[in-house]
């Protein structure tokens, strides 16, 4: 993104460009999360990837899903990349209902 390989750059200079919320998703390093005026790494629970269609919608929905309850951006973060977790180790996207 902007050029950059480094995801920490890549937040710090969208933090330049705006004061909202970031969520950058990292693939299996988890994601950055801006925080106020830090960034911060929240990991992601390692999982055989299967297939990763559909891992940043599930992430954004959960992520969303978690803010309009009223939880942190952190603990947003979490429920993001467990949804993603969930998502990729699973063929097509579609988690069984079981």
């Amino acid at each position: 993104m902007y050029g950059m390989d480094d995801p920490d750059e890549q937040v710090r200079f969208t933090m330049t460009l705006t004061d909202g919320e970031i969520a950058l998703t990292c693939d299996e390093d988890g994601c950055r999360l801006r925080v106020g005026d830090e960034i911060v790494a929240m990991p992601t629970k390692a999982v055989k990837v299967v297939d990763t269609s559909g891992a940043g919608d599930s992430f954004n929905g959960a992520y969303l899903a978690a803010r309009l309850k009223g939880q942190s951006a952190q603990e947003s973060a979490k429920a993001g990349l467990a949804m993603a977790a969930k998502v990729v180790a699973q063929p097509g996207a579609i988690i069984p209902r079981a």
